[in-house]
């Protein structure tokens, strides 16, 4: 995966995305970080209790997804969550 891409409402990105939540430490910083929440998500093809554990939290390949999202404020989206774009490697967007 070469990168991910998050639209999201103002508040959502200034919420959710900023650097001080990126890189969780326990669920309650988790919870916030739209970044951890997208890379569980890519990696596991699931979000739930099962996949706030403190291994998760530094495991490089989380850390390694997390490095390829970006927030970008789409205000035309502020009565929607987000749109999310992963471009591949080869050049293909989901």
């Amino acid at each position: 995966m070469a990168k991910i891409n998050i639209r999201a409402s103002n508040w959502c990105v200034e919420h959710n995305g900023d650097d001080a939540k990126k890189y969780p430490h326990n669920k309650e910083t988790a919870d916030h970080s739209a970044p951890w929440l997208t890379a569980i998500a890519v990696m596991e093809r699931a979000v739930g209790l099962d996949q706030y554990t403190d291994d998760r939290y530094i495991d490089p390949r989380v850390v390694e997804l997390i490095n390829k999202v970006s927030m970008t404020p789409g205000p035309e989206l502020d009565n929607l969550a987000a749109v999310v774009e992963i471009q591949t490697r080869r050049g293909e967007s989901y």
